[in-house]
């Protein structure tokens, strides 16, 4: 169950992966909301691995300047649409149950998964001060 296929990431964890704005991936996840499935738990979503590669692809034609309407349809025919396409095939009530069963399986991978994401950015944070550290020292 280690495979990134597998696991949710919070939006936290989207924005660190995707390596974008914070302010800029809200927003498209919002936007974009019918390309980018995502699981309600409680008050948070949680996105598979592929929401990365459909940011990484929005700002690849944000910076070809086409605007929002055109990078939806030009997502809709990579086939990135995969939200109404699960709604159509398993029925609203199928796909609550699919949300469900998804999110019961995945919560303490996705709980774990999250504190060793922030403990390797908190060590690459530790990691830095410590060079300027050094650096202040031999001054």
């Amino acid at each position: 169950m280690n495979s990134t296929c597998n696991r949710l990431y919070s939006q936290i964890e989207i924005i660190i992966l995707s390596k974008l704005p914070p302010t800029t991936v809200k927003r498209w996840l919002e936007y974009f909301s019918d390309c980018v499935p995502s699981i309600r738990k409680g008050d948070l979503d949680y996105y598979q691995f592929e929401t990365v590669e459909v940011l990484k692809r929005i700002s690849e034609l944000r910076n070809e300047k086409y605007r929002l309407k055109s990078i939806r349809h030009q997502l809709e025919q990579e086939g990135f649409n995969r939200k109404k396409e699960a709604s159509e095939e398993n029925g609203s009530g199928g796909k609550i149950t699919q949300e469900k069963d998804i999110s019961t399986k995945m919560e303490k991978e996705v709980d774990s998964q999250a504190i060793l994401l922030t403990l390797h950015a908190l060590a690459a944070e530790m990691h830095s001060i410590s060079k300027k550290l050094e650096v202040l020292c031999k001054r």
